[in-house]
């Protein structure tokens, strides 16, 4: 029975060939916009690193005073960063077994007229192993050398061959704002996008960072640093009124309360040394906490696919009204077909099993359209413009999206259809 009403499906589709191509046009339009803004979405709000995102934390320390946020018209959370003083501390203790601080910076790497900016990451040297960085060449610097004054760097595989070409960059020296660091470690391909870990939300999460090097060098050679900060009194970045840096620990999950428990005792004990050392919970941020907290996804993108979403409706109804006005003409056939023994049942069958082939048209239309748009955006000069790519994932996705658009789109038409009469409109025949 199936095949008998997709054959009178294939049939009336080529009999009115205008009728049918709108309808699946419809159909594929909205498709094609909601799967190009739901494919950029989905990369947006994925998760960074899924092997490790469940055990990693970052610390919700505030050590400003009171109303010090509101001061400052409340674009500012110091607790998002965390103060030199602090995050040094809690890296001493040593109560977790991997951790790290950071903060962004961008620098020139190179000489003269063929250095470039790039974008990077100063760090202590937990920050390879807490993130499970992988490495082409070396390794990372010891701990060691975050207190001394060793000047090395760690590279990107992007960014070596761009210095070096295809030539082995460890060993090598590279400037970076003029200061030679010497290669002490080549990262293989690693971009866990959105940045998480960094201080900057916006575009700047969509940027992956080409080198790292030793938090403390950057500070001694007052390297760039990028990122929010906000000070409440003197000591610089370095000092204990000043929030910069991020400060990230592993966590598994039966020394999660342990930790708690050790952070509230260092804002105690800080407070009783006077500073205005608070928890705020929660105490420790997990990585979807620090996504929503960055606001990674833009906010254009959200009214995009908010317009995308609408303009799907607007489809659907148009979709609707063609289809309507497709089966309703064909109502001295279906009086026919109802007079020589056909039920509403089979005459609803075959006007669902023609719109179903119509979503299929259209499914097919949807994914060409839903590759432009992802095209489109990809072009665009935006960093997280990068993400928008095609898979296999989309194609099943918006197929399945036509086909329940085309049942939406032509249930109450078929319904309306085969209540005609058996012999309403035999006379007309």
């Amino acid at each position: 029975m199936l095949a008998y009403h997709l054959r009178l499906a294939m049939l009336s589709v080529a009999r009115d060939k205008v009728g049918a191509c709108l309808a699946a046009l419809a159909i594929g339009l909205g498709v094609g916009a909601v799967a190009t803004m739901g494919v950029l979405l989905q990369e947006l709000t994925r998760d960074p690193l899924p092997a490790r995102s469940a055990e990693l934390f970052h610390p919700h320390l505030d050590a400003s005073p009171a109303g010090f946020a509101g001061a400052h018209g409340g674009d500012f959370d110091p607790a998002a960063s965390m103060t030199w003083l602090d995050a040094h501390n809690l890296l001493q203790a040593g109560i977790a077994n991997q951790q790290a601080i950071m903060a962004g910076g961008r620098a020139r790497l190179g000489e003269g007229i063929a250095s470039f900016s790039s974008q990077g990451r100063y760090a202590t040297a937990g920050f390879f192993g807490l993130f499970g960085v992988p490495f082409r060449r070396g390794s990372g610097w010891s701990p060691a050398e975050d207190h001394g004054d060793a000047r090395v760097v760690v590279l990107s595989e992007k960014l070596a061959r761009r210095l070096f070409g295809e030539g082995d960059a460890l060993g090598r020296n590279v400037r970076i704002e003029g200061h030679p660091f010497r290669v002490v470690g080549v990262a293989a391909d690693w971009r866990p996008l959105p940045l998480f870990y960094g201080g900057s939300g916006g575009d700047a999460a969509y940027r992956e960072d080409g080198f790292f090097l030793p938090l403390k060098a950057a500070a001694d050679l007052a390297l760039p640093f990028t990122g929010s900060m906000a000070c409440w009194g003197d000591g610089g970045r370095t000092g204990d009124a000043c929030a910069s840096l991020q400060y990230w620990v592993r966590l598994p999950a039966a020394t999660v309360a342990r930790y708690r428990d050790f952070l509230d005792a260092y804002a105690a004990r800080q407070r009783a040394l006077g500073r205005h050392v608070r928890v705020a919970a929660p105490a420790l941020m997990s990585v979807r906490d620090r996504l929503r907290q960055l606001q990674v996804v833009p906010r254009e993108v959200l009214v995009q696919c908010g317009l995308a979403i609408a303009f799907f409706g607007v489809c659907l109804l148009n979709t609707t009204g063609l289809l309507m006005s497709r089966f309703l003409s064909r109502d001295v056939e279906v009086g026919i077909r109802r007079a020589m023994g056909a039920t509403r049942w089979q005459v609803l069958q075959r006007f669902l099993v023609e719109s179903a082939l119509l979503g299929v048209i259209g499914g097919a239309a949807g994914t060409g359209f839903a590759a432009l748009g992802l095209w489109l955006v990809h072009r665009r000069p935006d960093a997280y413009a990068a993400l928008a790519q095609l898979h296999p994932g989309t194609l099943v996705a918006a197929l399945g999206a036509a086909l329940l658009a085309a049942a939406v789109a032509g249930a109450f038409p078929a319904w309306r259809a085969c209540r005609v009469a058996p012999c309403a409109n035999l006379g007309a025949a």
